[in-house]
């Protein structure tokens, strides 16, 4: 970003321009800040966590805001130690394991919304299969489905 001050007008009406700079500043995809999107949780039901994309709106001290990318009348604030955030990474077959814990596609009504579930196989080398916490279990391409890790707060100081 070139930022430019001027100090005011000269006899021509031009700006005396006193400095320009550019600043960079870059911070790491897992930081959790205003406008930053991950897999928000929005509700445990019919035995499962139901993710869905959701967009940073706000950061206190003690609490997060965000509102989910369906729709901008959807919004939850949760305590900023909760566990409700998961990173927008499609992973890599290397990345899996069994037993790793995922949020995917279940094949429901809804093609917006990820389950919470465990890797209980590799059918192919491009899916793998997933005991959703609700105890169904499908075959899941890599393309939808997301690890659980967690973002962290880049900024304490709010």
């Amino acid at each position: 970003m070139n930022i430019i001050w001027c100090t005011g007008e000269t006899m021509s009406s031009l700006c005396n321009c006193v400095t320009t700079y550019t600043i960079f500043f870059s911070l790491s995809s897992d930081c959790i800040l205003v406008g930053s999107m991950f897999w928000g949780l929005w509700k445990y039901n019919h035995g499962a966590d139901n993710y869905y994309k959701a967009y940073i709106t706000k950061l206190t001290a003690t609490h997060l805001h965000f509102v989910l990318k369906i729709g901008n009348q959807y919004s939850r604030i949760y305590r900023r130690n909760e566990s409700v955030l998961i990173l927008d990474a499609v992973p890599s077959m290397k990345d899996m394991s069994f037993n790793s814990s995922v949020i995917a596609f279940q094949g429901t009504d809804d093609p917006k919304r990820y389950r919470s579930g465990i890797v209980v196989g590799f059918p192919s080398a491009a899916s793998v299969s997933v005991k959703f916490d609700d105890g169904k279990t499908s075959d899941v391409v890599l393309q939808d489905l997301r690890l659980v890790k967690r973002p962290r707060f880049c900024v304490n100081n709010i």
